[in-house]
């Protein structure tokens, strides 16, 4: 019984000094702790999302480099076979020599190939053709 007296005089002390009593104190303090509770369980929930939206944006970003790479494979493929396309036009004629045009439009498909990282048979059919004499103008044989 004596505990009984104790907390009543504790609680009309606290009443007297806060004006609230102890199950006042101890309903806002679980209030709070309740927003507190509630506030981190948003910050979670948001903090999951963002997790999912990065690794969302991560697969994103892994597929267009793939696609960045097949594509850069694929204009090399094509600037290649130009390159050798004008290298066997340039080539079979008798004797080989290449125009002035024809050496610009080399040089332009040449930058690209190499730019992209395209070397090895393109490099040595542009070299090669660097080295042809340059006619003016070729008269196509009917």
């Amino acid at each position: 019984m004596n505990h009984i007296q104790e907390f009543i005089a504790l609680n009309g002390a606290l009443k007297a000094l806060l004006d609230v009593g102890f199950f006042g104190l101890l309903s806002s303090g679980l209030g709070l702790v309740w927003k507190t509770f509630k506030s981190i369980k948003k910050k979670d929930q948001l903090l999951e999302s963002v997790a999912k939206n990065q690794q969302e944006m991560k697969e994103h970003l892994i597929q267009l480099d793939e696609q960045g790479q097949k594509r850069q494979k694929a204009n090399i493929a094509s600037l290649h076979d130009s390159i050798y396309s004008n290298y066997e036009t340039i080539l079979s004629r008798n004797p080989p020599v290449v125009t002035m045009k024809e050496l610009n439009n080399l040089e332009y498909l040449w930058e690209a190939y190499s730019g992209l990282g395209g070397n090895g048979t393109g490099e040595r059919m542009y070299l090669r053709i660097c080295e042809l004499p340059i006619k003016e103008e070729i008269e196509e044989k009917k």
